[in-house]
């Protein structure tokens, strides 16, 4: 892909700066770092420091800008000395305006290092529910591959759809749904984040690009003053070993940077027989600031490979009342929060190229990423009312996801006799019976299977992320103006961007012993002892249908918008407007596929496996059209005196759809690749949103607090497709409205600290154009959601817990099944025995509760019967279990 000429003028800006002194002198005046600590690895999270206010939030009211200009609190009299202090936080994701979230007429949240500290996060997604309105089934794993969604918008199928992941202001991928390919596969916390920031609903609309639900952004310390950190980890009764570290300092008056960054190695929390965990990051900024205050320029790089698992569903038993589910135990031998049907005998395996080539993958894999990102920020001030800036990064991204998925449950007995028994037919028309099962591989190979014992029938998926490359330039200009009392600021800015998606989907039919602790390969025979399997694959390429699929995509962007405030001592009133342009080109092989015999082990035979491969028909399918669609945002806050402020805003956003209407949507394109009217009608989702807040902060008897509170609205109208989706409608045709409120809470008195988010959420399905799910509550949604965290600092250390709870869920869109509500306590104790030593020991799921904040397998209590009669128990049910409980010890020494 070419980089834009805006690009080359960005790099040329870089370079000259960075190597030439500037002619005029610097006087630089050193913001207060937004938080009082380092930032806390993502995994084994190491703790905030004695001193540091208890509910982790900075007690100075200037911050540093996303980017890393000094931006001063707008104060007054009555507001400077007040309470709440987090409502005195700088809104910079998505914003120059320079304003308070007090005097914000957005939604805005900042999440400190010590917050997530106190969380004991054992994966990226877990760190995000923290947010109050994101929800986040964050079971799969350290590797991603978590669902995220914001205020009750569709959570359809997998990914982020509408909430876009950020990196200092820039996305690493555009799409957060890409299948496959999910914005959090890119991104990683640690010590070098100073904390993140997310703005939800209104104007993350006219902020940024496909993120119409929420931004949430990674903002990087940029080494503002002198001082690092190192720490080290480990799990207590795992192996999950990590390493963290960050040093940032001015290397003179007008010249300073920041590194830092990660290694990790083990299992992970999960029995596994192998090292699922394996890689590093490196973050690094260098800043040149300017005279007279008058901004800055600065290089940006990170490099991260990593490779963690993402686990798939897991079995076990359920207690049923009615139509809900009332508990959970483990089934003989398998405990779904700690066990996997991960296994070493299942690990490397043959899979055939879209070109009919023949490689092999590894499941040891899981989800491995390479992502190298270099950009650069440039923001100079032509005195006190214009202003420019311009921000850009490439990220070149590529890697591999690999996972055995579990599902598609039976027995032996069921393929091996009865009305319905396994049954292939090959390339060259000859049907085959299963009469018999053997083991593959492990302890037993080659002994029979028993007819009772429990198989996975769902395939292994390979996918191959072979380039996934983002380009992005956002170039701004920002003019303040005094009208009467007020002062108005108006922004004209262009962001571009370039997308790629190139994959290849080699997904394999397999059967697996449905068991934990290494379950071993199946392969059948026939009755006259023919194998029909090849190490348990029962055909290349047919994994969820018959097809090899190839993309080769690109999505460029076009969108320019524009802001208009008015602030005075009352009053912030804004309007902003985004017109997007998406041009999307390139090619993809159709799903359907042409059944075929490759030799693909090379050994001169064909295999009944190896006769039952799908190729892909040769013929392409281009892609070749646009769409382009208006986005808006108004808003208007009002503070009452310097503690109580209330806000209002309305909004319309889109999001486009990328991958996910490629070769799934039959009829989407013509010949030539423009969009027909089936194409244009899931093109592009609309949202509508509209929100009512009041915040208020002070003192009462001693305790300081602060509230943000803040109702909502929304219409959405969702086009999607649920590829694994194993039997049923797939495609997703469905409009939503919703309604809810949310409380962000903080509260002290001395050495005790609370912060308390509540989330409402009323969502329902107004109208399912093509399934029965009018009027039904969307799967796994809550009514309520908690995040109560209270923590007490003592003289040489702190201690405290943060409960994570929720109502119950329907474990799918038809509403036939609950799930009872659920909370998880994590915990933490820390002590500083030297003034440099932090020594902590953290616990996740301090009860070792069931976590099930996902979606089940299982729509009604008869599937759940079904499901139990293979473990010979009443009901069972299978999804994504969190983790059980874990500890982990981490030091860390500061200088």
């Amino acid at each position: 892909m070419r980089l834009p000429s805006t690009s080359l003028v960005s790099l040329a800006a870089l370079a000259v700066a960075l190597g030439a002194t500037p002619s005029f002198a610097q006087v630089a005046t050193v913001p207060t770092p937004a938080s009082g600590q380092p930032g806390a690895p993502s995994v084994q999270a190491t703790t905030p420091q004695p001193g540091q206010a208890a509910n982790g939030s900075a007690t100075a009211t200037t911050k540093t800008a996303i980017d890393g200009s000094p931006v001063a609190a707008a104060t007054t009299a009555d507001d400077s000395g007040a309470s709440g202090q987090f409502l005195n936080d700088i809104v910079v994701t998505g914003s120059r305006q320079g304003q308070t979230k007090f005097r914000s007429s957005t939604s805005v949240s900042d999440v400190t290092a010590a917050q997530i500290t106190q969380f004991t996060p054992r994966s990226e997604a877990d760190v995000l529910h923290l947010i109050p309105g994101i929800r986040v089934e964050s079971t799969a794993g350290a590797g991603g591959n978590s669902n995220i969604t914001v205020r009750g918008l569709p959570l359809a199928s997998g990914g982020s759809k509408y909430v876009q992941l950020q990196e200092d202001g820039l996305p690493n991928v555009e799409f957060g749904d890409i299948a496959f390919g999910n914005n959090d596969f890119w991104q990683r916390y640690d010590y070098t984040v100073d904390r993140l920031q997310a703005v939800r609903g209104g104007t993350s609309s006219t902020g940024a690009s496909q993120a119409p639900g929420a931004v949430i952004n990674y903002v990087s310390k940029t080494g503002e003053t002198a001082g690092g950190r190192v720490g080290v980890s480990t799990g207590l009764g795992y192996n999950d070993k990590r390493v963290d570290f960050d040093y940032g300092a001015p290397i003179s008056d007008t010249l300073r940077f920041n590194i830092g960054g990660f290694y990790r190695n083990g299992e992970g929390p999960r029995d596994l027989s192998y090292t699922a965990e394996n890689g590093y990051q490196v973050k690094a900024n260098v800043t040149k600031t300017f005279d007279n205050n008058a901004g800055y320029i600065r290089l940006n790089f990170k490099r991260l490979d990593d490779r963690a698992p993402t686990y798939t569903s897991m079995p076990f038993g359920v207690h049923v009342k009615g139509d809900t589910i009332t508990g959970y135990y483990p089934l003989d031998g398998y405990d779904a929060r700690k066990d996997t049907s991960f296994s070493r005998n299942n690990l490397t395996f043959p899979v055939v190229n879209s070109d009919g080539s023949v490689s092999q993958g590894n499941n040891k894999d899981g989800i491995s990423v390479r992502s190298t990102t270099a950009g650069g920020e440039l923001h100079y001030d032509f005195g006190k009312n214009l202003a420019i800036d311009n921000r850009f990064a490439y990220t070149w991204n590529n890697g591999v996801f690999s996972v055995p998925f579990f599902g598609s449950l039976t027995n032996v007995s069921a393929l091996t006799s009865g009305a319905n028994p396994y049954t292939v037919t090959t390339a060259n028309g000859t049907t085959y019976t299963a009469a018999s099962a053997r083991y593959a591989n492990g302890p037993n190979a080659g002994q029979t299977v028993a007819g009772n014992a429990v198989v996975n029938g769902n395939p292994t998926l390979r996918t191959a992320m072979n380039n996934m490359n983002h380009w992005a330039n956002d170039f701004g200009v920002t003019g303040k103006f005094d009208v009467g009392a007020g002062k108005v600021t108006a922004r004209a800015a262009y962001y571009h961007y370039n997308q790629t998606i190139n994959m290849d989907w080699q997904w394999n039919g397999s059967l697996t012993a449905a068991t934990a602790n290494d379950p071993a390969m199946i392969d059948l025979y026939n009755a006259a002892g023919v194998r029909l399997t090849d190490n348990g694959i029962t055909g290349y390429n047919t994994g969820f249908g018959a097809f090899n699929r190839h993309y080769d995509l690109n999505y460029a962007g076009n969108a320019p918008y524009a802001t208009l405030n008015y602030e005075d001592d009352h009053v912030s009133l804004d309007a902003s407007g985004r017109y997007e342009f998406l041009h999307a080109s390139g090619d993809f092989f159709q799903t359907a596929a042409t059944k075929s015999a490759l030799d693909v082990n090379g050994d001169g035979a064909l295999s009944v496996a190896e006769q039952n491969t799908y190729l892909n028909s040769g013929v392409a399918q281009k892609i070749d059209y646009s769409v382009n669609y208006f986005n808006w945002s108004l808003g208007a806050n009002y503070r009452f005196n310097g503690n109580t402020s209330a806000f209002i805003r309305v909004s319309q956003g889109h999001r486009a759809n990328a991958d996910r209407i490629v070769s799934d949507f039959p009829g989407a394109f013509t010949a030539a690749g423009r969009l027909t009217d089936i194409g244009r009608s899931v093109a592009v989702n609309p949202v509508t949103q509209q929100e009512l807040g009041i915040k208020q902060r002070g003192n009462v008897g001693g305790f300081s607090y602060g509230a943000f509170l803040t109702g909502f609205r929304s219409q959405a109208t969702e086009y999607n497709y649920d590829l694994t989706r194993p039997v049923g409608q797939r495609q997703i045709f469905q409009r939503y409205k919703t309604y809810g409120a949310e409380l962000e809470s903080q509260m002290s008195y001395e050495h005790f600290a609370l912060n308390a988010n509540i989330v409402y959420t009323h969502s329902r399905i107004a109208q399912d154009l093509i399934g029965n799910n009018s009027g039904n509550t969307p799967a796994a949604t809550p009514d309520f959601m908690f995040t109560i965290s209270p923590s007490f600092n003592l003289p040489l250390g702190s201690i405290g817990f943060t409960y994570l709870g929720q109502t119950k869920t329907y474990t799918d869109s038809s509403n036939l099944l609950k799930q009872r509500g659920q909370g998880i306590f994590n915990a933490f104790v820390y002590v500083k025995p030297v003034e440099p030593l932090t020594i902590s020991l953290n616990v996740a799921n301090l009860f070792n509760s069931w976590d099930q904040s996902g979606r089940l397998d299982q729509a009604s209590v008869g599937d759940l019967a079904t499901t139990g009669s293979l473990y010979g128990v009443a009901y069972a049910g299978t999804n994504r279990a969190g983790f059980g409980r874990t500890f982990s010890l981490s030091a860390s020494y500061a200088f």
